[in-house]
């Protein structure tokens, strides 16, 4: 989960995590993905989901819509589990790539998805065919001082197009997996929800919204909207809700913080001691999925490649140490995947898939955690605290996403802003394999400064 005030500032972390006292305002200046994702990681500092969220990060509703859903009524409760180590993606050598470093290539570096070379063009040029993961929704001003910017909509090799003038401070929520519509969220006390048609430059408010919202899964053909007024989420519920704000589906209280599985059959939410899951056509639920032994507060985060979740888990011990788990829905015995470490001693809260290997984010005690990887069976490895190469400083190490192995982070204009609970000005693309980088918009790329941004990002 990226918005401005002390109200949503507020709402945004109260909503969806624990502890949001210790999120700064100027942590607002991030996607909403990514503060959704920091206020659901209690003690964090998002998305997102709050990513983050956002974030990211990090952040859900209604293959009712067009599928047929079949879901299980009743709660039932799985016997204790067992934990299993993962060893993910081994490298024959065990060892990280010696080009595993990112190098200061300005807007001339390399990615997965082709050579960086900012340019700009009309929205009628944009290769719909081509809009996928990867691709970015950005919220962009001539300055932090500007109050009208422009909407874009900007490719992984950081070709820009200009959408629609818009108002620099509202949110923006989500776009959807085509990349052609975008929610946003204006920054008064009416917290309405717009829907921007980035084909045409349009935008329409949706009645009846003014939660946290994002689109549904897995064809964002209705909303997910989290209510919440209590500051708890395990006190609030969702809402789905169809693109013309009329309700579809009230889910039961404690549902608040919850994501929708990829193929949108189910939701699933942090409990007090584990996760719930809820069938997505009837709210009713499923099953409960109890924390790992010795753990408390869990935290869903995103997928991963094989369809489980990837979830964060709080000790229960007071030692303030959290470790990610991947919890398959159906209730099967989940994995562990990170351990505290001297080098991570408070333990680690999210964690992105790689083509080789894992990208992994510690938890600090405020704002956004230093970047791990870990190759196969070595030990991870830090990249961190500060990425470079992209020319400056992160305002925080957390990626909004995570796409062929590029992170999408947020980027600060100036050395004096780095690291912790600060804002950016600019969406910076960091293969964190090869090292090659480059900036997406903001400085090095058209100048000015970014307010919000969101990525398509299947996992999230």
């Amino acid at each position: 989960m990226t918005t401005s005030g002390d109200d949503r500032e507020r709402r945004l972390r109260g909503a969806l995590g624990q502890r949001a006292s210790e999120v700064r305002e100027d942590d607002l200046t991030r996607s909403f993905d990514e503060l959704q994702r920091s206020a659901r990681e209690a003690g964090r500092g998002p998305r997102r989901s709050w990513m983050g969220a956002a974030a990211a990060a990090v952040v859900i509703a209604a293959a009712a819509v067009g599928i047929g859903v079949v879901s299980r009524h009743g709660d039932v409760t799985p016997a204790p589990v067992a934990t299993q180590i993962v060893t993910v993606s081994p490298d024959p050598t065990g060892t990280p790539p010696a080009s595993a470093q990112p190098t200061p290539n300005g807007t001339r570096g390399a990615t997965a998805s082709g050579p960086i070379a900012a340019q700009e063009q009309p929205r009628s040029s944009i290769p719909w065919p081509q809009v996928g993961p990867g691709w970015v929704a950005a919220v962009w001003g001539s300055s932090r001082a500007a109050q009208t910017g422009t909407l874009y909509l900007v490719s992984p090799t950081a070709t820009r197009y200009a959408i629609a003038s818009i108002p620099t401070n509202v949110a923006l929520l989500d776009v959807s997996p085509d990349g052609r519509r975008a929610l946003t969220q204006s920054p008064d006390a009416s917290r309405a929800v717009s829907e921007w048609d980035l084909t045409s430059g349009t935008s329409r408010v949706v009645p009846q919204v003014s939660g946290i919202v994002r689109y549904s899964k897995p064809t964002a053909k209705a909303l997910l909207d989290s209510v919440d007024t209590s500051g708890d989420s395990l006190q609030g519920h969702l809402e789905r809700r169809g693109l013309d704000g009329s309700l579809q589906l009230t889910f039961p209280v404690g549902s608040a913080a919850g994501i929708e599985t990829p193929d949108g059959l189910f939701v699933v939410a942090h409990g007090k001691a584990g996760l719930a899951v809820w069938g997505n056509a009837t709210g009713a639920v499923v099953r409960s999925l109890p924390a790992p032994s010795g753990y408390g507060s869990c935290f869903p985060m995103s997928w991963w490649g094989d369809g489980r979740a990837v979830v964060y888990c709080s000790r229960s011990d007071g030692t303030d140490v959290s470790n990610v788990w991947l919890y398959p829905v159906s209730g099967g015995p989940p994995a562990q995947l990170t351990q505290a470490s001297p080098l991570a001693q408070r333990g680690y809260v999210d964690a992105w898939q790689l083509s080789s290997g894992v990208l992994l984010v510690q938890a600090p005690a405020c704002g956004y955690g230093p970047l791990d990887i870990q190759i196969g069976s070595s030990a991870p490895r830090s990249l961190g605290p500060e990425l470079k190469g992209v020319g400056n400083a992160l305002a925080g190490t957390d990626p909004v996403a995570v796409v062929n192995d590029s992170a999408y982070v947020l980027v600060a204009s100036d050395s004096t802003s780095r690291g912790g609970c600060v804002g950016g000005d600019g969406i910076g693309l960091v293969n964190v394999l090869t090292g090659a980088s480059g900036m997406l918009l903001g400085p090095q790329a058209n100048g000015g400064t970014v307010a919000q941004f969101a990525v398509i990002d299947p996992s999230r």
